[in-house]
């Protein structure tokens, strides 16, 4: 896999509470060659249309995930959703979707 053009890594410690843009927070590193140097570390409910309440701050997570062309993205996250969040009566149809993005 060719990296070359990768300049970012953001590292997204996740949590999907009610309050969940003052709960997500975002790491940005960028690379410089062969370091990396910590450019901004913020909470998610900082990007652009979100907010404190979960599910704009998870649009707003999404749109910015989309967007990053030159970064590698890692999540930190349960495997396990609460069951209000998930409407599917399966792990495999929760995440099979998921691929069509």
């Amino acid at each position: 896999m060719d990296t070359s053009h990768i300049r970012y890594v953001h590292g997204v410690d996740f949590r999907g509470a009610e309050d969940a843009g003052k709960s997500i927070w975002i790491a940005t590193v960028i690379i410089k060659g062969k370091t990396l140097e910590i450019e901004e570390i913020r909470p998610a409910k900082e990007l652009p249309l979100s907010g404190r309440k979960r599910e704009e701050c998870l649009s707003a997570l999404f749109d910015f995930i989309c967007r990053e062309r030159k970064a590698i993205i890692g999540m930190d996250f349960p495997f396990g959703l609460p069951a209000p969040l998930v409407k599917e009566d399966s792990w495999e149809r929760f995440v099979l979707p998921f691929n069509n993005h």
